[in-house]
């Protein structure tokens, strides 16, 4: 009875298989599992060879062919689970430049739709994976996870924190913050719900639009194929037209319509369809659909650290939203 139940322990069909392409976080993880295993079926007790025997079972044929001849560790050869291990970890290691882990750990930036735990692990990996040094560990991570965190009021927060916060104070604000944020969410009605609404409410808006469109085709005897020139040529309108407080609340007249018309017409022959800042800020576009022009901007501001309003660092020209033809004029202009 007794030998039943240790062969039984040492059955290694409950561990996942090694693969031949294993990379170094996975090989990490899965040394973690082995030890575990051996761990539960006391495999220190066993031989040798019948430890040997039951790695060989966990490796699939991908990785028993690296460990018997890009290794040179045969069947027969006397070792150990661990030795082997440690040659394997050794020989993924060599296959990549740890420069290359480096610079993932140093780029790594949360996901617009990722969690701070996914974006904890994906980073606890790369640091591990990039070997860095035991003593600056804990603060490398930490660094990275203020420069790489999405949310800005927590990447502030934890900024005007003196001493340096500590790697466990700091997952633990980032994550009281993201659960603040999601409660936050529920309790002003922001709920699956709502979301399916403004996803309606954005649909309705833009069927309006169509509906626009096509009344303004039957009425004008126009041919407008394309929703966008009608949206660029009435942005262009809106900005010369009303470019002061005045004209605002000025009444219209017959002159404004020829005008209207004549800038469709532009925007019809040049083919200025895309706004230069939906082309080049397609966060800004998903916001806009939703919401007015100085709202967009300002989420994708919050989101990006990018104003729209000034698409070049540290230049004083301001572009509102206009056309890309437009703007490879102003950039052209300025370079000469």
């Amino acid at each position: 009875m007794e030998v039943e139940w240790s062969m039984l322990l040492a059955d290694t069909s409950s561990v996942e298989k090694l693969h031949g392409d294993v990379t170094i976080p996975l090989l990490r993880s899965w040394r973690n599992r082995w030890n575990d295993f051996a761990e539960l079926s006391q495999l220190a007790t066993y031989p040798g060879s019948e430890q040997m025997a039951a790695f060989r079972m966990a490796l699939d044929p991908a990785m028993q062919q690296v460990v018997e001849v890009a290794l040179g560790i045969p069947p027969t050869t006397v070792t150990t689970p661990d030795f082997v291990l440690d040659r394997i970890a050794d020989y993924v290691r060599a296959k990549r430049n740890i420069a290359l882990d480096r610079v993932a750990f140093e780029e790594r930036r949360q996901g617009p739709s990722e969690t701070f735990d996914d974006f904890y692990i994906a980073l606890r990996r790369l640091a591990e994976a990039a070997d860095l040094c035991a003593t600056c560990f804990d603060t490398r991570l930490v660094t990275r996870i203020i420069a790489g965190t999405r949310d800005a009021e927590t990447k502030k927060k934890l900024l005007a924190m003196s001493p340096f916060p500590a790697l466990q104070s700091t997952i633990n604000i980032c994550r009281s913050e993201e659960s603040a944020r999601a409660n936050q969410r529920s309790l002003s009605g922001h709920s699956g719900i709502s979301m399916i609404q403004k996803k309606i409410d954005r649909n309705g808006k833009y069927n309006m639009k169509l509906k626009i469109v096509k009344l303004i085709n039957y009425n004008m005897k126009l041919k407008i194929e394309n929703l966008r020139v009608f949206e660029c040529a009435l942005v262009r309108f809106v900005d010369a037209t009303f470019d002061n407080h005045w004209s605002r609340y000025s009444r219209l007249h017959s002159s404004d319509r020829v005008f209207f018309f004549t800038v469709l017409a532009e925007v019809q022959r040049t083919g200025a369809l895309l706004n230069f800042c939906h082309l080049t800020y397609s966060g800004y576009a998903k916001y806009r659909e939703l919401f007015s022009l100085t709202h967009a901007r300002l989420l994708w501001w919050f989101e990006s650290d990018e104003d729209i309003y000034h698409p070049t660092p540290h230049r004083p020209e301001f572009y509102t939203e206009i056309t890309q033809a437009e703007m490879d004029n102003h950039l052209t202009a300025r370079q000469t």
